[in-house]
């Protein structure tokens, strides 16, 4: 029954009202309309064993009452089915008035056992739960009793007494028997009500709490529960900690793949997190993709960092959509009550500027907050706002870092680095400014410089004599989905008449991922002028063979966290040995990035890779010691 009364009140509410007002009064309908049909049932019992004691003791009147009330009843019936709730209500309240005055009227005045009836039109009209209608009823009831009373007392309508008959027993029981049945209907109602209401209750409050796209907990349910948490702390000594995620590259998943795809990621980094909860530790979805995680009775940092390394763990796991296999990591923020904050807004602060620090280390780690970060992020704010002075002023600078061939030794290649000297802060590492630049959409003016400065110096060093060495350029995400860029690559080899064999264009593999026709062409026509394309940071990101048969790259440039440790390490053994198979399989040369000792170099040339970047040959230098490193090693 509580569930038939909660689907009434759902398909009222599912019919769209027009107001408030009108939504109030569908509700009311659907609550009241079974309450007040189980009432006139009651009353017709009570009518009928009315008329048949009226015809009992021969009382014409009485009887002919009777059959009008029922007859009254049914009509109010009938009203009912059709929806006019209030109407069915009127007529059934207005006939067991006029019943029951004609029946005190006629019969033994107040003495009359009727008199006990007087009181269903007040609890039939409370069923309408219309405090107007109660109080107008309750003013017509006292009316028929003053009326009959002081008719009797002024001697206008006598009524003589009489004792205790068959007939009044009877009476006495059907109307304390009808009283009792539209009480025990009233009773059974509102307790109907009260358990739908406090299910609606739990519902509600439950979706208040919930996020939608991945059934974590939301903001404010974690805003709401982490004041207890923080109170059962402080009275324990213990520490609680708050944990700050964000994953690494989501806007290159949600543009590349879109948004439909980018929000069935989010699920299911739901529910990865999901299983690491309880226990102590509770996850909510901030926004976006953004994640907050509260983990209860932290003894030390090796708690923090087994919690921080199961999460890495859980999202480093490949997803695979619409064949493409999308491996993605996260930067986590950590900071610790009471150390860090003693309330919501305090730790949520300071663990996220912990989990900006973590993005600037690369990502896929994470960091723990220190008070010496506020003032590293307010230093991160000066580099936002002196990035179009570094254009302006000059500050920026190249540097080349060369590619050797491991079989030989001879440098064949170069990769072009941008570095920025800050007046006031120093060096500042490209990882803090690469990505600030590309949020302010600054990297197109940026990208344009490091084009056209790379192809200036290469023109510089080809007069000098250099020969043989192909230049490799970074290129954003930002550049290539703007529509000039491939006539601006072209205006730029003409202008320092460089040979467009001689330069390399490293683009990433969330590129591959966006307008991919489109993009296709354009690589195809560039790759037609003799320009190279690499993708760099292989691995990463997305890996997917049908999008390097599909695309005209040259190379596949291994990052340097699988090259690291090859040599000793199984599982990133493995993951190079894939990727130059893979390359075998598609004529592609493979570049390995951090090779740092002669152990790794051994472990790159058997296993066949082609090239390697890193110190074990040399760092990063300038333009004059690339020229004489070249003359050393051509």
């Amino acid at each position: 029954m509580p569930q038939r009364l909660a689907e009434q009140v759902s398909d009222f509410a599912s019919d769209r009202p027009a107001s408030d007002d009108l939504l109030l009064r569908q509700t009311q309908k659907a609550l009241i309309a079974p309450r007040v049909r189980n009432a006139i049932f009651a009353l017709m019992i009570f009518g009928l064993i009315s008329l048949s004691v009226a015809i009992k003791d021969s009382l014409t009147a009485r009887a002919l009452v009777s059959v009008l009330f029922l007859g009254f009843l049914c009509a109010a019936l009938k009203m009912l089915s059709e929806g006019k709730v209030r109407k069915a209500v009127i007529l059934a309240v207005g006939v067991l008035l006029a019943a029951l005055a004609s029946a005190l009227w006629d019969g033994h005045g107040l003495r009359d056992s009727v008199a006990l009836a007087l009181t269903l039109p007040i609890i039939l009209t409370g069923m309408a739960a219309n405090r107007r209608a109660i109080l107008l009823t309750t003013g017509i009831t006292l009316a028929i009793v003053l009326v009959v009373g002081v008719a009797e007392l002024a001697g206008w309508k006598p009524h003589r007494p009489i004792g205790v008959t068959g007939s009044a027993m009877i009476m006495y029981v059907t109307i304390l028997s009808t009283l009792g049945i539209v009480m025990a209907i009233i009773s059974r109602e509102f307790r109907q009500m009260i358990e739908v209401m406090t299910r609606q209750i739990r519902q509600l409050r439950a979706m208040n709490q919930q996020d939608a796209l991945t059934g974590l907990f939301n903001r404010s349910a974690i805003e709401e529960q982490l004041p207890a948490q923080l109170d059962v702390a402080r009275s324990s000594g213990s520490q609680v900690a708050l944990l700050h995620l964000n994953i690494d590259n989501f806007k290159a998943v949600n543009d590349s793949l879109g948004h439909e795809l980018g929000d069935a990621y989010l699920r299911h980094v739901g529910k990865l997190i999901k299983p690491l909860t309880g226990a102590g530790v509770h996850a909510a979805r901030l926004s976006g993709d953004e994640f907050v995680i509260i983990a209860e009775s932290i003894q030390g940092s090796e708690d923090i960092a087994a919690l921080a390394n199961r999460l890495r763990d859980a999202l480093a796991k490949p997803w695979t959509v619409s064949e493409v296999q999308v491996v993605t990591t996260c930067s986590m923020g950590v900071a610790l009550f009471p150390g860090d904050g003693s309330d919501f807004p305090a730790l949520m602060k300071n663990a996220d500027i912990a989990m900006r620090h973590a993005k600037q280390a690369g990502g896929n780690t994470f960091k723990l907050f220190r008070e010496e970060m506020n003032s590293e992020m307010l230093a991160h704010l000066h580099v936002i706002s002196g990035l179009r002075a570094a254009l302006v002023g000059r500050e920026f600078y190249l540097q080349y870092q060369p590619q050797i061939e491991i079989a030989t030794g001879r440098m064949v290649g170069a990769e072009a680095l941008i570095r920025w000297r800050h007046p006031r802060l120093g060096l500042i590492p490209p990882g803090q400014f690469i990505p600030a630049a590309e949020r302010s959409g600054l990297i197109i003016e940026i990208g344009e410089w490091v084009l056209q400065e790379a192809c200036r110096q290469l023109r510089v060093w080809e007069d000098a004599g250099m020969r043989g060495v192909v230049l490799a350029v970074n290129l954003s995400p930002v550049q290539f989905r703007r529509d000039n860029i491939e006539q601006l690559v072209i205006n730029t080899l003409e202008l320092h008449g460089i040979d467009p064999r001689h330069i390399e264009l490293e683009i990433t593999e969330s590129m591959l991922m966006g307008e991919k026709e489109n993009f296709a062409q354009m690589l195809r026509r560039m790759g037609d002028l003799g320009l190279k394309f690499a993708i760099d940071d292989f691995g990463t990101g997305y890996s997917n063979l049908a999008y390097l048969r599909q695309f005209a790259v040259d190379r596949l440039k291994i990052d340097r966290s699988f090259v690291h440790n090859v040599a000793r390490d199984d599982h990133n053994h493995a993951l190079v040995k894939a990727i130059t198979e893979i390359g075998k399989s598609l004529s592609l040369e493979i570049v390995a990035e951090g090779v740092e000792d002669a152990e790794t170099l051994d472990a790159l040339l058997a296993l066949g890779c082609h090239i390697g970047q890193g110190w074990h040959w040399a760092k990063a230098m300038s333009p004059d010691e690339l020229f004489a490193y070249w003359q050393a090693n051509s």
